[in-house]
């Protein structure tokens, strides 16, 4: 793996957080760590690290306002093409968050435990699908019109 100007990588097994941006303050990469004994799906992993640590130098709130701006671009986006392709637009910054919205809206449900709760979805699509409706109670076929409106609503639009 190399590490690029932006980027960082961790070692969760290990407690080890690599940072390519000058200095050993990486806070998404330490939430990995931090988490590390969870197995969630991957949308979620990267969700909790871009919650609590951001991502490439840039906070939560930040990358929500660039999410909602491409997702009013783009209006036929839905929450499958974010798990179908992460690398959506060349990068995974607009997957990252839509993971950071799922985390925020769990923790705005119930607290920490319903942000654990999430975090137990098990590493497929429908298991994930599943802990949406079953902690979040939005139905499989509602995610993507909720998420838009969480989105928008966490961006201040």
């Amino acid at each position: 793996y190399i590490l690029g100007p932006t980027s960082g990588r961790s070692l969760a097994a290990n407690a080890q957080v690599f940072s390519a941006l000058g200095n050993e303050w990486y806070p998404h990469e330490i939430m990995h760590v931090y988490f590390r004994d969870y197995k969630p799906h991957y949308i979620l992993m990267e969700g909790i690290a871009t919650y609590e640590g951001g991502s490439l130098n840039r906070k939560f709130d930040e990358l929500v306002d660039d999410l909602a701006d491409y997702l009013d671009k783009n209006d036929t986006i839905t929450f499958q093409n974010f798990l179908d392709s992460p690398y959506l637009e060349g990068g995974t910054t607009f997957f990252y968050t839509v993971g950071a919205v799922l985390c925020k809206m769990a923790y705005q449900k119930g607290g920490p435990t319903s942000v654990k709760a999430m975090l137990e979805s098990g590493t497929e699509n429908e298991q994930l699908y599943q802990k949406i409706e079953s902690v979040l109670g939005i139905p499989h076929d509602k995610v993507t019109e909720v998420l838009r409106a969480k989105v928008k609503e966490y961006a201040g639009k």
